[in-house]
């Protein structure tokens, strides 16, 4: 691809205006198309966001032969049957993360996504960020393991109708939402863990709030919680030996992060660009001028080990979507 790849996107929420507002700065791409169900809201993107072509419904968009890749931003409830729409309409993929509602459903992306060569990621953008990606070297840099790892994500958001949170039926909920990212974080420093033990609360049909200890070999653990009722310092904390990494209030948008051994203390800044959605289009940009049909950074198989890992933290909660969504 010599021009600029050209981008559509679909669902066009407070996500997806950060996001269009990171496409602005890309150096590779562009946003070509938009999409709602709305068309009020369409319009209203689109003078915020101009494109060239915006559309009132999806597949009308998946249907314009200029569009390069699809950023899919609706409720988690309708991530999967857009990926696979969006494969059958030949467009590559970056879908806001959650992939899926459960491990069975990317399984089905992973075997579209092969069958059709096309590329496919979860945008699970913290991963892209370049104090995230210096963290990660710093922890590898003295040879030392992590021995424990604490991480949280919390807001108090008031039950109200229409809400997607508070709604079975677009897979509602902190798991899913917010809890996501604690989990990537254990899974990502401490690797698989040995066992886990779940507890929280379930109430109307979604998780209002999840902590999960995950067991690893040699006592080293890690802690993740989430919850939809309260505040948190939405803070991670890293342990080793000799020395401790604090990552900072709402450390999933990480732009630094601090150092403290036993008489130092170092702050490591590594600003992100834009609101840091930045850093994973220009990765998919890379991909896609290099003809890469799956990130090398955050495959596929990522994304089904961290859906696998959700589907059993629900089960420990006896906590299922209704049919329709979990179908496959």
């Amino acid at each position: 691809m010599k021009n600029k790849i050209k981008w559509g996107i679909i669902g066009l929420g407070k996500i997806a205006r950060k996001f269009a507002h990171d496409l602005q700065l890309s150096n590779d791409g562009l946003l070509y198309a938009i999409a709602s169900r709305s068309e009020d809201g369409v319009r209203k993107f689109q003078s915020e966001f101009p494109a060239q072509n915006m559309y009132t419904n999806y597949e009308d968009l998946l249907d314009d032969p200029e569009v390069d890749v699809v950023y899919i931003a609706t409720p988690h409830s309708h991530h999967y049957p857009w990926i696979l729409k969006c494969l059958d309409s030949g467009k590559h993929v970056l879908c806001e993360k959650p992939i899926c509602v459960n491990a069975d459903q990317v399984a089905e992306v992973i075997k579209k996504q092969k069958s059709t060569g096309l590329f496919v990621m979860e945008a699970l953008w913290t991963k892209f960020l370049p104090a995230y990606e210096h963290l990660q070297q710093e922890l590898r840099k003295d040879g030392e393991p992590v021995l424990s790892l604490s991480a949280d994500f919390c807001y108090s958001s008031a039950r109200q109708k229409g809400s997607r949170i508070y709604e079975p039926g677009l897979a509602g909920g902190s798991l899913l939402d917010i809890g996501i990212y604690p989990l990537f974080l254990a899974l990502d420093i401490l690797g698989v863990p040995e066992q886990y033990h779940v507890s929280g609360w379930v109430d109307q049909g979604i998780d209002v709030r999840v902590s999960a200890v995950m067991n690893y070999d040699q006592g080293r653990s890690a802690l993740v919680y989430s919850d939809v009722q309260s505040m948190g310092h939405m803070d991670a904390v890293i342990r080793k030996e000799n020395k401790v990494y604090v990552l900072p209030h709402r450390w999933h948008e990480l732009d630094y992060f601090h150092e403290i051994g036993p008489d130092y203390k170092v702050r490591h800044d590594f600003p992100k660009t834009g609101w840091g959605y930045f850093h994973e289009i220009e990765h998919v940009n890379e991909c896609l001028i290099d003809g890469l049909n799956q990130s090398p950074i955050y495959p596929l198989s990522w994304s089904f080990s961290l859906a696998r890992y959700m589907d059993g933290f629900r089960e420990s909660l006896n906590l299922s979507y209704p049919a329709n969504i979990e179908k496959i």
